[in-house]
């Protein structure tokens, strides 16, 4: 169903996706955790939940409709409610309905719309790849003269030594074409320093944990230079939309007439597939109180926010 492929997507970047005639999912994230019953690190992950009481539609599903399809904004919004009755249909006719990708809808003993997300979490790619760790309590003193070292279990080595030497190899290769020689020797350099400190084939056979003292990988890393570049402003402003995907002159006739009634709006686009937008507000939050005081007025009644 493509309804949840967009709510997928744009819970990848939003807490909050609300569709209209049903309700919102809000996303929670979970920090990470120690289980002291079986000595384990548990990894953070991202919750999902539904609240059937949040009706306000703040156009960010229709617009990823419009987006994808190339609809207008009516007509993205029809989609929204075919696919949402399809929901809702199910549910009244069987009192279960399973988006597979989110979790599953069922109906109480009073009626009430209850929701069960999947096991796995929400999908967030900046938590994928995290596993839980076994912290061993120690079971016997550690000389205070002792070097310290880190372990590392071979089992979780094998896993990503084949995939961490091609990252590598494939960075090399990159350095060496756009920053010339002398850089891609630097590279080279540092990863053979990180090499000295990696198991032999040998060691990679046998099942015991393996120990680095922290004076050898700290000599490791240091040989490694890495160059910070500066990072670019982003802009993280909200806008309201009066109209989108028609010309430009078009676009400032109707600029015109609104600059008429007293508001400052602006026209963006190309000559063929222009916007009319208007204020800058910081937060959503400000920009849906803006959208919502001003729905009376004929200009924004068909209006949606757009995060630019």
């Amino acid at each position: 169903m493509e309804l949840e492929r967009h709510i997928e997507s744009l819970l990848l970047h939003n807490d909050c996706v609300m569709v209209p005639g049903m309700g919102g999912f809000i996303s929670h994230y979970e920090s990470a955790r120690y289980e002291e019953s079986e000595n384990t690190f548990l990894p953070p992950y991202r919750s999902l939940g539904f609240n059937p009481q949040l009706h306000l539609n703040d156009s960010v599903l229709v617009q990823s409709y419009m987006e994808v399809h190339h609809l207008s904004y009516d007509a993205a919004l029809e989609r929204v409610h075919q696919e949402v009755e399809e929901v809702m249909t199910g549910l009244r006719t069987t009192g279960r309905y399973e988006l597979p990708r989110l979790g599953v809808f069922t109906i109480n003993e009073e009626g009430s719309i209850m929701f069960e997300p999947k096991e796995s979490g929400l999908l967030t790619p900046s938590l994928y790849g995290l596993d839980l760790y076994e912290f061993r309590p120690l079971t016997q003193e550690v000389a205070m003269d002792a070097e310290p070292y880190i372990r590392i279990k071979v089992r979780t080595l094998k896993r990503v030594a084949a995939s961490a030497a091609a990252v590598f190899v494939g960075l090399l290769m990159v350095a060496g074409t756009f920053l010339g020689n002398h850089n891609s020797t630097k590279s080279e350099a540092g990863l053979v320093s990180i090499t000295k400190i990696l198991p032999t084939p040998e060691e990679m056979s046998q099942e015991d944990d393996l120990t680095i003292p922290f004076t050898t990988l700290a000599k490791a890393l240091g040989e490694v230079k890495v160059e910070s570049k500066e990072v670019l402003p982003v802009s993280n402003v909200y806008s309201l939309v009066l109209a989108c995907k028609i010309p430009q002159q078009n676009a400032e006739l109707f600029a015109r007439s609104i600059r008429a009634k007293g508001y400052e709006v602006e026209v963006v686009g190309d000559t063929n597939d222009s916007m009319v937008l208007y204020g800058h507000y910081p937060t959503d939050q400000e920009a849906y109180a803006a959208l919502t005081s001003m729905r009376g007025e004929s200009a924004f009644a068909n209006a949606w926010i757009l995060h630019r």
